[in-house]
């Protein structure tokens, strides 16, 4: 079956795997937990096989490990290291990969960005959104779903307490990873990117911004 199909009423999957309508529903309640299926009431509903594209997976692998975050299995500075490790690389494959909707696209959000003043509670999801879209332009949607899912874990930006100065030096450092990807530039777009996680850590310690991206582990 495709994504978006509607699965077969309960009474003909219980014919056509010889079981009760008690099991076949028990069953399609299991597997619309994992995500793989929703259910839909009403006359015209039923069971369809979800759509799953990145910004989807991102939202199941956040899920997950917001489950296992308040267990205490895993913890934030963790997460943080994971998605420092991923971003960088990505960055470097957006800057070959992408196409002109996508460098349209997070040129939007930069856009956005830049007549915002930095306490504008419409930061943090642009913030978001620029990151998901540089991951996104890599074109490799798992990628993109583990930073997607990486970033709404972190929220970087919800925890520093930017001044307008590192505020729009933070949008600065966008614009520079904007034009390394829209080049082509992988070089660029890396150095761009280290000193976006630089800066991010530093002004989240009160340090200079001349960190080490690593120190970010302890700080977002």
């Amino acid at each position: 079956m495709q994504q978006g199909d509607k699965l077969p009423s309960e009474a003909e999957l219980a014919e056509l795997f010889g079981v009760s309508r008690a099991t076949i529903r028990e069953a399609l309640r299991s597997i619309a937990a994992s995500g793989l299926i929703l259910t839909q009431p009403g006359a015209t509903g039923g069971s369809f096989v979800r759509q799953i594209g990145p910004t989807e997976l991102a939202e199941m692998i956040a899920a997950s490990m917001r489950a296992t975050l308040s267990l205490g299995t895993i913890d934030h500075d963790q997460i943080s290291m994971v998605r420092e490790i991923l971003e960088i690389p990505a960055a470097r494959l957006a800057a070959t990969n992408r196409t002109e909707d996508d460098v349209t696209a997070i040129r939007n959000v930069l856009d956005s960005e830049r007549v915002m003043t930095f306490e504008d509670p419409a930061v943090p999801p642009l913030d978001a959104k620029f990151h998901y879209l540089v991951a996104r332009a890599t074109h490799n949607d798992v990628l993109a779903a583990l930073l997607g899912a990486l970033h709404d874990l972190t929220q970087p930006v919800r925890l520093v307490r930017h001044s307008a100065e590192s505020a729009r030096e933070a949008v600065r450092q966008h614009r520079d990873i904007l034009e390394g990807i829209a080049e082509g530039d992988p070089d660029r777009a890396e150095r761009a990117t280290r000193s976006h996680l630089a800066h991010l850590a530093s002004v989240a310690q009160g340090a200079p911004s001349t960190r080490r991206p690593a120190s970010a582990r302890r700080a977002r």
